[in-house]
């Protein structure tokens, strides 16, 4: 199961021991299918996190795609993503 929350800066203080790194990309998933995104005024940036995030999961963990290529592919996503959205704003 892949759960993604997203969380104020404070709760994901209280929660995570690598909190400081969270909070400095903005996203993070873990081994078993947990993804924490920090919450962002920006809803459209939080967005692009989330889909960053999940996508990029997918395709290491299932597909077996290493990180560097996982992580460009999900880079492409969150441009792709913005671009459409202000087409359509």
């Amino acid at each position: 199961m892949v759960v993604v929350r997203v969380l104020k800066p404070s709760e994901i203080k209280a929660s995570y021991p690598n909190w400081a790194e969270i909070l400095e990309e903005t996203g993070w998933w873990f081994e078993e299918g947990e993804i924490i995104v920090v919450e962002q005024e920006n809803k459209l940036e939080e967005l692009k996190t989330i889909l960053h995030e999940v996508f990029e999961f997918y395709l290491e963990r299932y597909f077996r795609f290493s990180h560097e290529l996982a992580h460009q592919l999900a880079f492409n996503l969150e441009e792709f993503a913005e671009k459409y959205l202000k087409k359509v704003q």
